[in-house]
C-alpha cells in the first residue's frame, strides 16, 4: 500500500469518527426536537405563523435543556420562557420513531401531550405522520 492510499484511508477514518462524535452529545430526542417540522404537527401543537417545512430550531423556541426530573426528556423554551415543547422517545420501529410530544404554558394550565409517529424526510427534518395510542406511556403525571 503506497503512502497516498494510506493517507486517504486514514483521512476517511478520521472523518467518520468526527462525524459520529458530532452526534455523541446530541441524542435522538434532542435532534428530533430541534428538527421537527412544526407545520406537520397536529392541531394546537402546530405553530401558525411559519412557512411550510419550518423546523422548531428556526423559531423562537431555541433554548434547549433536559428535564431534571425525567432523564431522556428534552425541552425547548421560547425566548420569553412562557412556553415549552418537549420530546421523549417512546419506541423506535420500522415505521419511524414514536415520541411523546408535549406543549406546556408556563403560566396557566395549558398542558398537552400526545404520542406521535415521526419520520425523517429527505431534507433531514422530522415530520409528524400521525398520532398513535401508546396507552399511559405518554400522559401528564404532575
Amino acid at each position: 500500500m503506497n503512502l497516498k492510499i494510506k493517507s486517504i484511508a486514514i483521512s476517511a477514518v478520521i472523518s467518520t469518527v468526527a462525524t459520529c462524535s458530532a452526534f455523541a452529545d446530541d441524542p435522538l430526542a434532542l435532534r428530533i426536537l430541534k428538527n421537527i417540522d412544526v407545520t406537520s404537527l397536529p392541531g394546537s401543537f402546530a405553530l401558525k405563523d411559519v412557512s411550510k417545512g419550518t423546523r422548531l430550531r428556526e423559531t423562537q423556541f431555541n433554548n434547549y435543556t433536559t428535564d431534571p426530573d425525567r432523564p431522556g426528556v428534552y425541552l425547548a423554551t421560547d425566548k420569553s420562557n412562557s412556553f415549552i415543547y418537549s420530546v421523549e422517545i417512546l419506541t423506535i420501529n420500522s415505521k419511524g420513531v414514536i415520541i411523546c410530544f408535549g406543549d406546556f404554558a408556563m403560566e396557566g394550565t395549558a398542558k398537552t401531550l400526545t404520542a406521535l409517529l415521526v419520520e425523517k424526510n429527505k431534507k433531514g427534518a422530522f415530520v409528524a405522520k400521525k398520532e398513535v395510542d401508546m396507552g399511559d406511556e405518554c400522559i401528564i403525571t404532575r
